[in-house]
């Protein structure tokens, strides 16, 4: 009995120690909705930025486009600020 109450609680312990490690792995990239027509994707291991959207072609054909943005800085506390540029609004196509 004492052998199975063993195997038992290191099954446990081994499943609640790598629970986190699954959910990482579902968790790594984030897409927010901008409008109806572009995603804003965020790689949260590594900080790469992507912007997806879509968009009206040539005649009746629809465009699709996946553009990166770039890759995030750390900083050292919340609220440091990196870089300051000036930001205008660009569109996607």
């Amino acid at each position: 009995m004492k052998q199975w109450t063993a195997i038992i609680v290191t099954l446990l312990l081994f499943a609640c120690a790598s629970a986190p490690v699954l959910a990482q792995n579902n968790e790594r990239y984030k897409a927010i909705r901008l409008d109806e027509n572009s995603v804003f994707i965020l790689d949260t291991e590594e900080g790469h930025l992507w912007l997806w959207g879509i968009g009206e072609g040539r005649g009746n054909d629809v465009r699709s486009i996946l553009r990166y943005e770039g890759k995030l800085k750390p900083g050292r506390q919340m609220g440091d600020v990196l870089e300051m540029s000036s930001v205008r609004k660009k569109k996607l196509f």
